[in-house]
């Protein structure tokens, strides 16, 4: 929604970054991110203070953040998105309401590759070499 509210969230408290985060949509991402940027750099103080929490914020469901979200999707373009939140200090050490960060959603879903290729993301973050294969539909 053009003119939308970037902290806004809906009954879930899923964000706009976590919609384009699960939707795989990398484009989008990024363009939150850099509306996020000038949000923390903004001179009006609530707005500061909103931009510092929304990056890890976490839905009421099941606790999961942004990075969560694109660890649980487990596609080349979810993994593209989790490389552009490593990027902006998204915080890897989040639990869910599980108890599980991001690395154990992505070795729960994808098993042992997909646990190596999210550990080299969060290591080098360029390595597109390593991220898995989508799967077949």
């Amino acid at each position: 929604e053009e003119g939308g509210d970037l902290f806004e969230t809906d009954a879930h408290d899923w964000t706009a970054l976590m919609w384009a985060v699960s939707e795989a949509r990398a484009d989008m991402v990024e363009t939150l991110l850099g509306l996020w940027r000038d949000a923390g750099e903004a001179s009006d103080d609530e707005q500061t203070d909103m931009a510092k929490g929304w990056l890890d914020a976490n839905d009421k469901i099941n606790g999961w953040t942004a990075l969560h979200l694109a660890a649980i999707g487990g596609s080349r373009d979810h993994f593209t998105c989790a490389r552009l939140l490593v990027r902006a200090r998204a915080k890897l050490d989040v639990l869910d309401a599980c108890g599980d960060d991001p690395a154990s959603c992505v070795e729960a879903r994808g098993g042992r590759e997909a646990a190596y290729a999210w550990h080299r993301l969060l290591g080098k973050g360029d390595d597109e070499a390593s991220f898995p294969r989508d799967e077949e539909a």
